[in-house]
């Protein structure tokens, strides 16, 4: 037997209407995940290697700083973590 643990979900969003709507459909579909929310490339950055992430949820268009920055971020860190865009 196996035990599957659950999904550790990175979010980068700036917009709290944005994330709360988020949060909302992933526990509507009852995806067992431990989210971890972040707002810009330093936070990003740091918890893509302190949190070690198995997927990224991003948002396209935050304060200085995009989700195509976040994902060339992503690759040089763990490219292996999928990596979708909100």
């Amino acid at each position: 037997m196996s035990i599957v643990k659950p999904t550790k979900l990175l979010i980068l969003e700036h917009d709290e209407n944005d994330l709360e709507l988020l949060l909302y459909e992933l526990k509507k579909g009852a995806l067992d995940c431990i989210p971890k929310i972040v707002e810009n490339r330093e936070q990003f950055s740091k918890e893509l290697i302190d949190f070690c992430p198995d997927i990224i949820l991003s948002d396209y268009s935050l304060p200085g700083f995009d989700g195509v920055a976040a994902f060339r971020i992503k690759q040089e860190i763990c490219p292996d973590v999928p990596f979708i865009i909100v």
